[in-house]
């Protein structure tokens, strides 16, 4: 599928996936550069990476935030555009959701409060590089 982006063609490569028929300006751009750099791992054709992104992104706006938070993305050119990208503001949010979330699966699965600890000293010292 393919649609008409200021006198460009956004051809997207990847069809089924939650961001089909739209375009990589529906999303923020920071967040489709920061998940273009993560997707890198899967391919080197940028369309392609932005389509993945657009994927994670139309799923949840902060995927990439949470990523790059918690460890799970190591890609060093996406922590570091990441890094200058995203506000203060943008991060603490983004740990704020994730703090959320994780007291409700503590709260499910009964998981010891110094295990929560723990993980939120890890994304304080992410947050604090």
């Amino acid at each position: 599928m393919s649609i008409e982006i200021k006198n460009r063609r956004w051809y997207n490569k990847l069809h089924g996936g939650k961001a089909d028929g739209k375009r990589p300006s529906d999303f923020d751009p920071d967040d489709i550069s920061i998940g273009s750099k993560v997707q890198r791992e899967h391919t080197t054709d940028l369309n392609v990476q932005k389509g993945i992104s657009m994927d994670h992104l139309e799923e949840n706006p902060e995927y990439y935030d949470e990523l790059v938070l918690t460890g799970i993305a190591d890609e060093k050119d996406a922590i570091n555009t990441y890094n200058n990208l995203k506000t203060d503001d943008d991060k603490k949010k983004a740990i704020d959701k994730i703090q959320k979330h994780l007291n409700k699966e503590k709260e499910k699965l009964g998981i010891k409060e110094h295990i929560i600890v723990k993980f939120k000293d890890f994304i304080n010292e992410k947050t604090h590089r």
